[in-house]
């Protein structure tokens, strides 16, 4: 049996013009996820769209836009270990708008206009006289690192299970090997530790690669001239 890899030929050209920004996050990883043609899944405050293959162009047009734009779909192409074309799917990324509970949204495929077809979700909106398609935004607390409660500061990391992430910084001397992070659930990674008053500047570690914190937007350089986050306690 041949192995699949998988190609993308179009990245950022597939996210709407509302989607990027300075720290978003990687949507080339949320396109390399795509596996088959289904239903929208919302993931990270982007929703993926995809269409079966044999389409030869599917756009969609959205509420908050008020039907006026049609976003294409771009194609994800899947080649066998030899570079042969086996398979591949119809997609288009999309940033949630923030305050966003419901997404409504129409599809254009080759030329017709109709709801989505691997969406079972529907109604008829009385005020635009269409059949719409949506899509339920699930709010989610995102964590962050940040000063509990009781005192501690609670350290967060989020990415794949079963790593050995670590924290380094001013508090340590930035010796990576005084705090690991524990995974309290599947891909969340967590530490409280005590700190006095102060300003303290951090990077975490993931075997030798020290990157900063995602959730935590503040950053400085370092002595050495290396990019850190910065934490203050009052």
């Amino acid at each position: 049996m041949k192995k699949i890899v998988i190609v993308m030929l179009v990245f950022l050209t597939a996210v709407p013009f509302f989607a990027l920004s300075d720290d978003s996050y990687d949507v080339q990883n949320l396109i390399a996820g795509i596996q088959r043609a289904g239903p929208p899944v919302v993931k990270d405050g982007y929703v993926i769209f995809t269409a079966e293959k044999m389409h030869r162009h599917v756009g969609v047009a959205f509420n908050f836009e008020n039907y006026k734009t049609v976003h294409s779909f771009e194609r994800l192409v899947f080649y066998n270990s030899d570079y042969e074309i086996v398979d591949s799917i119809l997609f288009y990324v999309a940033k949630v708008p923030e305050n966003t509970n419901t997404l409504a949204y129409r599809l254009v495929i080759d030329g017709l206009w109709t709801i989505d077809p691997l969406n079972t979700n529907s109604f008829f909106d009385y005020s635009t006289n269409l059949k719409l398609s949506y899509i339920t935004i699930e709010e989610k607390t995102i964590q962050a690192t940040k000063k509990t409660n009781t005192g501690s500061v609670r350290f967060v990391y989020e990415g794949e299970s079963g790593q050995k992430i670590r924290l380094a910084g001013s508090f340590t001397s930035w010796d990576p090997y005084v705090y690991e992070l524990q995974e309290t659930s599947r891909g969340f990674y967590e530490l409280e530790l005590y700190l006095s008053p102060g300003t303290y500047y951090y990077t975490y570690y993931k075997g030798l690669t020290a990157f900063v914190d995602e959730r935590n937007p503040d950053r400085a350089y370092t002595k050495e001239g290396k990019v850190a986050s910065v934490l203050s306690v009052q």
